[in-house]
């Protein structure tokens, strides 16, 4: 067995000895450790939005850092941040809208300050890519609901190189065949 599931099954087996009021201390001492560990708690325990809004501050700080304040782009961060709140909550709409939000505070990065490189634009692509598929899975009120966020990112990328808009458009085409679209010149 591999040493995490070890220790896992370790831990699990001394959780289940405790009783209520050391698992309470136990989960707010663990909760006080990070940010990260409390807002996975607040999202588990349907803390309403304020839990969702956390995932999305992290998304956003992520991927639309301060250049003053010496923030980075933190690609990863991002990606553990909607990582974390499926394993947390597996809420479908607040899902969708972490993965929108990602490549939206991404396009509007760099439609902001400039090309950033390929690694970015496949990234965000990705993500377009996997949030369609989710969306073309989901009741048609939610596809319809989310379409023109969907659309709203293929405009922004407007001016972004790598091909990053035509890639947008060409997903969106596929999800929405429906819908005619064309590029601006």
């Amino acid at each position: 067995m591999a040493p995490k599931q070890e220790r896992m099954r370790n831990l699990k087996a001394a959780i289940k000895k405790l009783d209520a009021k050391d698992v309470t201390t136990l989960a707010i001492d663990l909760c006080g450790l990070s940010s990260d560990a409390m807002d996975f708690a607040e999202a588990r325990l349907g803390e309403g939005n304020e839990g969702l809004q956390s995932f999305k501050e992290r998304i956003e700080t992520a991927l639309y850092p301060d250049p003053e304040r010496r923030q980075t782009l933190e690609i990863g961060e991002a990606r553990r941040a909607i990582s974390e709140y499926s394993k947390a909550v597996g809420d479908e709409v607040g899902l969708l809208e972490l993965m929108i939000h990602y490549v939206e505070c991404g396009t509007e990065f760099t439609a902001n300050v400039g090309d950033i490189n390929a690694k970015f634009y496949d990234s965000m692509l990705t993500m377009y890519e996997r949030f369609l598929k989710k969306l073309e899975k989901s009741s048609p009120a939610i596809k319809e609901s989310f379409r023109e966020r969907a659309y709203g990112v293929v405009s922004l990328a407007g001016y972004t190189g790598w091909g990053y808009q035509e890639g947008l458009l060409d997903l969106y085409d596929q999800a929405f065949p429906d819908e005619d679209t064309y590029l601006e010149s």
